[in-house]
């Protein structure tokens, strides 16, 4: 078989979940920010938790999108020319 043969299939587009996963690892240290806009502005935990809470939601979306449907993730690296 060619080089894309069984044992040794070329992968495309991992590099994409993979930084858009890291960006949803990152969200979850949005607790320290949390807590210093909580402290700045006076507002309640709660109430600032509450605000970021459709952004965290956002990229999670995201993220599932890309990983369960990889057209998505792929449709730009295919237009390049090889």
């Amino acid at each position: 078989m060619g080089p894309d043969g069984p044992g040794n299939r070329r992968r495309r587009g991992g590099g994409v979940g993979f930084l858009k996963g890291s960006r949803v690892l990152f969200l979850l240290a949005v607790n320290a920010v949390i807590l210093v806009a909580g402290g700045v502005t006076g507002e309640p935990l709660k109430g600032v938790a509450r605000a970021v809470l459709p952004f965290v939601a956002a990229e999670c979306a995201a993220l599932l999108l890309i990983t369960f449907l990889p057209p998505l993730s792929l449709w730009l690296p295919s237009l390049l020319p090889r």
